[in-house]
C-alpha cells in the first residue's frame, strides 16, 4: 500500500515538473518586444491596459518603455547612439526625417503594399502624413493639429466673444489686454508662447513661409522680428508670465499647468491634449485654432499643420512580424479604437475615426471640431533637415536667453541665425 501511494506521489510530481517545463519552454518561445512611448500618468495607464490585452490576445511579451515628452526623445537619442532603438516606438513628424535619414527606422512600405500591415481603410493623405520622400515609416495613432485652449471662463467674464475658427492675431493681443483688468495679480492673460515652434510654424505658414524644409531654415531674419516682438510686446504689458515662472511649469503635467490652475487663460499647444486640460481642471475651456494672419487684402491666412502621434519600427528590430501584428492590432481593431478613444485626434482608420465620433464627450467634441474646421486648409509638415531637432532646441534656447533680458530682441535673432549658420555647416 505504502509503495504504491509512493508511486502515486511520485507520477503526480512527475506531472507537475513535466507541466512546468512546458510552460518555461512556452514562456522562451513567446517573443519579447519593446514598445517605447511618451505621455502623462493618465495616458501610461491607458497604454497598460491596452498592452496588457495585447499580450492576452497574442501570446506577445511587450517590454514597456515610456517617459514625458522631453525625456522620451532624450532616450531615444541615447538609445540610438548604442545601436539599440526600441522594437516599436512612438514617432513625430518633428523627428522623422531626422531619424529615417540616419537609417534607424524601418521602411513599412513593402509591407502596406503586401498587405500584411493593412491601411487600407486609411485615407490617402493621412497615409502619406507618414512618408519620407516616397517611404512610409510610420503609421499615425490620430492626426491633430495645434490650437488655442482657453478659459472659457474668464473670456465671459471680461466679455470678449471670438470666432474659433477665424480670429487673427490682433485679436489675440486684443483678448490679453481685454483680460487683463479682471485677472487678479500672479495671474497672466497668456502664456509666453514665443518659445512654441508650433505657434511660429503655423505663423510662417500664414505667410508662405516656413519654419523648416528639406534644406533647411525656411524664413527670413524680418519674420523672427516679428514674431518674437509680438511677445515682447505682451510681456511689456505685463500679458504673458516673467521667464521665471514659465520655466517653473515648463515640465509639469496637465494637472499641474499653469492653465488648468487659472493662471494663465490661454495658452498655444496641441489640440488634442485638450481634453487632458478639461479633466485637469474645474474652469470650463475652449479651443481656438492658432490665430491666423489678414494679407493686404484682407483675406485670412491659414498655415495650419496636420500632426499626431505615430508608430514606427526599428531599422534593425528581430521581430518584424511581431511589430506589424501590433500596429495593426492598435489602428484597425475596433475594441481598441473604443479604449483609444482618440487620444492623439481622430484615427487614421476611417471606420474608426467615424465609430468613435459618436461618443465624444464635449472637451472631445471641440477638437474634433476645429479639426474639422481647418482639415480644408491644412497640410502636412514639410520635411525637416537631419539637424532639425538641433535647430528647433536652438531656437527655444535662445528666444528663452530674450525673455531673461539677455539678449535685446535684434541681438535674438542675429544670434539665431549665427547658430543655425553654425549647426548647418
Amino acid at each position: 500500500m505504502l509503495k504504491r501511494l509512493h508511486l502515486v506521489r511520485m507520477g503526480a510530481l512527475f506531472t507537475v515538473l513535466m507541466m512546468l517545463s512546458a510552460a518555461v519552454i512556452q514562456a522562451q518561445d513567446e517573443p519579447t518586444v519593446r514598445l517605447a512611448w511618451w505621455g502623462n500618468e493618465p495616458r501610461h495607464d491607458m497604454y497598460a491596459i491596452l498592452s496588457d490585452t495585447f499580450e492576452e490576445e497574442t501570446g506577445i511579451n511587450l517590454e514597456r518603455e515610456f517617459n514625458a515628452w522631453g525625456p522620451y526623445w532624450e532616450l531615444l537619442s541615447t538609445q540610438v547612439a548604442a545601436g539599440n532603438l526600441p522594437d516599436i516606438l512612438h514617432m513625430h513628424p518633428n523627428y522623422v526625417n531626422e531619424y529615417a535619414a540616419r537609417g534607424q527606422l524601418l521602411d513599412l512600405t513593402p509591407y502596406v503594399e503586401s498587405g500584411e500591415l493593412d491601411l487600407s481603410a486609411f485615407p490617402q493623405g493621412i497615409l502619406d502624413s507618414g512618408k519620407v520622400g516616397d517611404q512610409i515609416y510610420m503609421v499615425t495613432l490620430g492626426n491633430s493639429s495645434p490650437g488655442t485652449h482657453y478659459n472659457a471662463e474668464f473670456f465671459e467674464e471680461a466679455g470678449i466673444e471670438i470666432d474659433p475658427f477665424t480670429w487673427t492675431w490682433d485679436d489675440y493681443v486684443a483678448a490679453a489686454v481685454a483680460l487683463r483688468p479682471i485677472m487678479p495679480e500672479g495671474t497672466w492673460p497668456a502664456s509666453d508662447d514665443g518659445a512654441s515652434d508650433q505657434a511660429l510654424e503655423t505663423f510662417l505658414r500664414q505667410r508662405g513661409k516656413d519654419f523648416m524644409d528639406a534644406e533647411g531654415i525656411a524664413f527670413e531674419r524680418q519674420d523672427l522680428l516679428d514674431f518674437w516682438g509680438m511677445y515682447e510686446d505682451m510681456r511689456a504689458q505685463n500679458l504673458i508670465p516673467p521667464p521665471d515662472i514659465s520655466q517653473e511649469y515648463e515640465n509639469v503635467g496637465h494637472a499641474d499647468s499653469m492653465l488648468a490652475n487659472g493662471i494663465v487663460a490661454m495658452d498655444i499647444g496641441s489640440g488634442n491634449q485638450h481634453k487632458l486640460y478639461q479633466e485637469a481642471t474645474d474652469y470650463p475651456l475652449g479651443l481656438a485654432v492658432i490665430p491666423r494672419t489678414l494679407d493686404e487684402n484682407g483675406e485670412l491666412q491659414y498655415g495650419d499643420v496636420i500632426g499626431g502621434a505615430y508608430l514606427s519600427c526599428a531599422a534593425n528590430t528581430e521581430h518584424v512580424a511581431e511589430c506589424l501584428e501590433y500596429i495593426n492590432w492598435m489602428v484597425n481593431d475596433p475594441d481598441v479604437a473604443l479604449i483609444f478613444n482618440g487620444e492623439h485626434g481622430p484615427p487614421g482608420n476611417a471606420d474608426n475615426a467615424a465609430m468613435i465620433a459618436e461618443e465624444l464627450d464635449p472637451a472631445d467634441q471641440r477638437m474634433f471640431d476645429m479639426m474639422a474646421a481647418i482639415a480644408p486648409y491644412a497640410s502636412l509638415r514639410s520635411q525637416r533637415p537631419e539637424w532639425g531637432t538641433e535647430a528647433a532646441d536652438a531656437y527655444i534656447r535662445i528666444y528663452e536667453e530674450l525673455a531673461f533680458g539677455n539678449y535685446t530682441l535684434e541681438e535674438a535673432a542675429d544670434a539665431f541665425f549665427e547658430e543655425i549658420d553654425f549647426i548647418s555647416s
